[in-house]
C-alpha cells in the first residue's frame, strides 16, 4: 500500500515529540526527521491550529496538545474493557 507523505509526516511529528520531554524546535524536528523546514513549518501550523500540538514562542518549542486528549477520550470511551478481557486467554482463565 502507498504511504501519504504528508499523513506519514504527521505520525512522526507527533512521534518524536512525544518522545522528548520539554518539546522540540522546527529546527529540532528538521534535523530529527529529515523534513525540509518550509514543509515542516506548514504542517506544525496546522497541528497547532487544530490544538494536536501547542507552541510556545517564549521558547520556541512545540509540545503535544490538548487535541489529542480530545481523541484518546474518545478513543478511551469506545473500548470494551469486559469484552477485551475476556478475549485474553490469561484473563479468562482468572475468571473460572
Amino acid at each position: 500500500m502507498a504511504v501519504v507523505k504528508s499523513a506519514d509526516r504527521v505520525v512522526q511529528i507527533l512521534e518524536a515529540i512525544a518522545s522528548k520531554n520539554g518539546g522540540l524546535s522546527n529546527s529540532e524536528l528538521s534535523t530529527i526527521l529529515g523534513i525540509p523546514k518550509g514543509s515542516l513549518s506548514f504542517l506544525l501550523y496546522n497541528l497547532v491550529e487544530r490544538e494536536y500540538l501547542s507552541f510556545d514562542p517564549q521558547r520556541k518549542l512545540y509540545n503535544l496538545g490538548a487535541g489529542l486528549l480530545v481523541l484518546v477520550g474518545r478513543y478511551l470511551n469506545n473500548l470494551d474493557i469486559v469484552r477485551m478481557g475476556h478475549n485474553r486467554p490469561q484473563t479468562r482463565s482468572r475468571i473460572k
